[in-house]
This record gives C-alpha cells, sequence and structure tokens, in this order.
C-alpha cells in the first residue's frame, strides 16, 4: 500500500462531499465494513490465483469516481463461472468469524443464483425483508456474481421456461420458512422440505444456466442474477483483459472494456444522476448484529 493509500484509509471515516452529494460518519462507517470484506475477497482470490473485476455501480464508481458512487450503500463484484465455483470452494473454507460465505449451499434462507460475504456481527436489513421475516444472515455485505455463457434465443427461452419454474416452487419452498410463528414442529418440516426441494432446485437452476458455457459463447452475463433484461450482458472480449484502478484506498480489477460495458448497462454513463441508491430502504448497524435484531422482532 502506498503513502497516499495509506492517508486515504486513514481518513476514511471522516465526512466528505462529493459531487455536491454529502457522505455521513454513519455511512462511511457502512463503507469501511464493506472495504473490510472487499479486503478479505481480494486476499482469498490472489492467494489462488482467480480472477474477479467490479461489475454494476462498483465499476461505475471506480470509473467515474475513484470510489464509491456518492449516493450508493453496495459493492458488487463478478467472476466467470468456473473462478466463481472455485472461489466458493475456497471461501467456504477459509472465511473466519465474523466474515461468512453466503448462498444456497451454505443458508437454509437464501435463494439466490449469486454469492454474499456478510459480517455476521453487523446489521443490513431491508424494508422487504422485515416485512417478510426473513432468517437469513442479514450482515453488512458485498455482492459476488457468476458471469454465464449467453446463448441464442432458443437456449434463452429455455433457460426462461426453467427458471419460470423454479420461482413457482421456490415461492411454495421459502415462503413457509419465513413465517416463524408456524411454531417449532412445523419449523423443522420447513427445513426438511428446503433440504430435499429447495437446495436441489437451486443446484438445478444452477446447471441450467451452466448448459451454455463462458468458453463457447460471444457474449457472456449476470443471467443468473437477472435473466430478463439485456443490459446485465455484454460481448465477453469486453471483459477478457483487466486493469487495476483506484477505489477509495485500494486498487481493484476493472474489465479493459469497461465503457462498452457501462454503456450496456446504463448508457451515457458519463452524465451525473444524482439520487439515491437503489438499495435505499435498508437499515444498517455496524455494531450489533442482525440476530440480536432478529430476536427482538420475534422473528427467531
Amino acid at each position: 500500500m502506498t503513502e497516499e493509500q495509506k492517508k486515504k484509509r486513514a481518513s476514511f471515516l471522516e465526512p466528505e462531499t462529493r459531487c455536491d452529494y454529502y457522505i455521513d460518519a454513519k455511512m462511511k462507517s457502512v463503507w469501511k465494513v464493506q472495504m473490510d470484506i472487499v479486503e478479505e475477497f481480494m486476499r482469498i482470490c490472489e492467494t489462488h490465483n482467480l480472477k474477479y473485476f467490479a461489475i454494476g455501480g462498483t465499476l461505475l464508481g471506480a470509473v467515474r469516481h475513484g470510489g464509491y458512487i456518492p449516493w450508493d450503500d453496495d459493492v458488487d463484484f463478478a467472476m466467470m463461472r468456473d473462478q466463481y465455483d472455485l472461489f466458493c470452494k475456497y471461501a467456504k473454507k477459509e472465511l473466519r468469524h465474523p466474515y461468512v460465505l453466503q448462498n444456497f449451499e451454505s443458508d437454509i434462507y437464501f435463494f439466490e443464483g449469486f454469492s454474499k460475504i456478510r459480517n455476521s456481527e453487523t446489521t443490513q436489513i431491508t424494508v422487504w425483508a422485515k416485512e417478510h421475516r426473513m432468517r437469513f444472515n442479514q450482515g453488512i455485505c458485498i455482492d459476488i456474481f457468476p458471469v454465464d455463457g449467453v446463448g441464442d434465443e432458443s437456449m434463452l427461452q429455455w433457460q426462461r421456461k426453467w427458471d419460470q419454474r423454479f420461482r413457482g416452487v421456490r415461492k411454495l419452498v421459502r415462503d413457509p420458512l419465513r413465517k416463524s410463528a408456524y411454531g417449532a414442529f412445523k419449523d423443522i418440516v420447513c427445513r426438511i422440505m428446503y433440504f430435499f426441494i429447495g437446495k436441489k432446485l437451486c443446484k438445478m437452476r444452477e446447471d441450467v444456466f451452466r448448459r451454455q458455457t463462458v468458453k463457447d459463447s460471444a457474449r457472456v452475463g449476470l443471467i443468473a442474477y437477472n435473466l430478463t433484461k439485456d443490459n446485465w450482458r455484454w460481448a465477453k472480449s469486453l471483459s477478457e483483459k483487466f486493469i487495476h484502478v483506484p477505489y477509495e484506498y485500494l486498487e481493484i480489477p476493472i474489465p479493459e472494456g469497461y465503457d462498452g460495458i457501462l454503456h450496456q448497462h446504463y448508457g451515457d454513463w458519463h452524465k451525473l444522476v444524482k439520487g439515491a441508491s437503489s438499495h435505499t430502504e435498508i437499515f444498517f448497524d455496524v455494531k450489533k448484529s442482525y440476530i440480536e435484531y432478529l430476536k427482538e422482532w420475534g422473528f427467531i
């Protein structure tokens, strides 16, 4: 770490104004927890020579702001499917408390097609999760997305068909799991449903997206995350090589073809559109575990 990076790290928690947007000490403390997770993520990837890169708002922030978009509150990275699978394998073994890898393999209540690294001693609870009495790990996190190959329209239609089936069955399995008022016996029944239905279903869904390999595709994207929107797909050539750029007090890899990816996702990404994060309905606490809140609310 350079002297300049050390200075930025030392003053990182101080409030500041970027692009005429005030970032208070509370949000800076959330960012700091996320940055600590990013360093842990990077440590595992670099130990095992895994390739990863910033995506979404993190990519935009790195290129346009040298760090967070002032009104953003999350961090996103992506990895080609084979690299992602290896990362999950290593992270499951190597992460230590308070950090935990969260995906459908590790969390009975988590049914998404990507992974998170969470700090279990903190809190990041969305309004939706509270309203639906969700009991999965809700510590402050970063997101890690698998990148899959994008096939022709017939392949996409086949994947959409299976994805719709998955979502229908997921609702049947997940809804009972989140009803903590069911009592001990029914909770056990729901857990059995998950292990015999939900977890297997998630694995089947991933196999659907693995069918179109990155190697055999001209385009790639986050289709396991969002299969319906084309702006999450891009030419594979855009993300075959990487460069390192500043991100707050760290340096992170981004695709060499970042301009094309950002145009695909945001359109004119150079234009500064001030506003709230797309994740605004989130309650953060950097000093108190989400578990304490779930207990207070009677969810567990």
